[in-house]
């Protein structure tokens, strides 16, 4: 329910059978049983372009395995960003596994690093909940399923020389 927050949790003893009835019936009755801090749902997939994803929603996307981005994500190989948000440092990556970007990034999803060795020591085991939500995620790039590790390669080469992410960013190769 793309919209929705689903955030704030009421209970009523009401038990009349009206499906719907109006907030002047309930108002007296109502009291809040959760409030929680962040939303529960993600807003439906925006297009490969306008992916811009905190830690926190990618967490959500992988947490509920949103249908819309799953099927997106695990569509396409390609060529994404992490952006820490609080030094500037980039990470180019690339998701060439069976299960595309949505494969690569649900081991971010899992740990804060996807094991890789730079971030690993920024956002691996010591790193605050606090640190690792400074990452963002974006793709740069889409390739077919079928496109090969060679390929893949060249275009995250191409990208590490383009935003200078072994000099100022997170890789290392």
């Amino acid at each position: 329910m793309g919209g929705r927050l689903r955030r704030l949790f009421l209970e009523s003893r009401y038990t009349e059978r009206h499906s719907y009835p109006k907030g002047e019936t309930l108002a007296e009755d109502l009291s809040v049983t959760e409030l929680l801090a962040e939303r529960l749902s993600i807003s439906d997939f925006p297009g490969f372009k306008a992916v811009n994803l905190t830690k926190a929603q990618l967490d959500t996307v992988v947490r509920q395995q949103t249908a819309a981005w799953r099927a997106a994500l695990s569509s396409v190989k390609g060529i994404y960003v992490i952006t820490d948000t609080i030094t500037g440092r980039l990470y180019v990556g690339k998701a060439s596994g069976a299960d595309g970007i949505w494969g690569r990034w649900c081991a971010y999803a899992a740990n804060g690093h996807g094991g890789n060795v730079a971030l690993r020591k920024e956002f691996g085991i010591e790193a605050t909940e606090e640190r690792r939500h400074a990452l963002r995620f974006a793709v740069l790039e889409i390739a077919d399923l079928s496109a090969t590790e060679d390929d893949l390669c060249e275009r995250e080469n191409h990208w590490k020389s383009v935003l200078l992410s072994r000099e100022h960013g997170y890789n290392r190769n």
